[in-house]
């Protein structure tokens, strides 16, 4: 099984994953990619975050970026 590997930028904080995630094929990957980016933007910490997460694979470059940003605004 293939390993990817999904670099991880949060709020400017980047950090590469040296570990990797043994996953099927891309779209597994991709679905992970989904599932973390949603996780971190729920973590009730800050009124915006912005997310982005770099897919690789083991003998590749980035094939996918998952890119979010959660803004919260009070409104009178």
């Amino acid at each position: 099984m293939p390993t990817y590997f999904f670099d991880l930028t949060v709020n400017g904080v980047r950090e590469q994953d040296e570990a990797g995630v043994p996953l099927s094929d891309p779209e597994a990957a991709k679905a992970e990619a989904y599932r973390v980016a949603g996780a971190i933007a729920a973590e009730p910490n800050g009124r915006e975050k912005q997310v982005l997460i770099q897919i690789r694979g083991e003998a590749s470059g980035y094939f996918c970026e998952v890119e979010l940003k959660v803004v919260v605004r009070d409104v009178a």
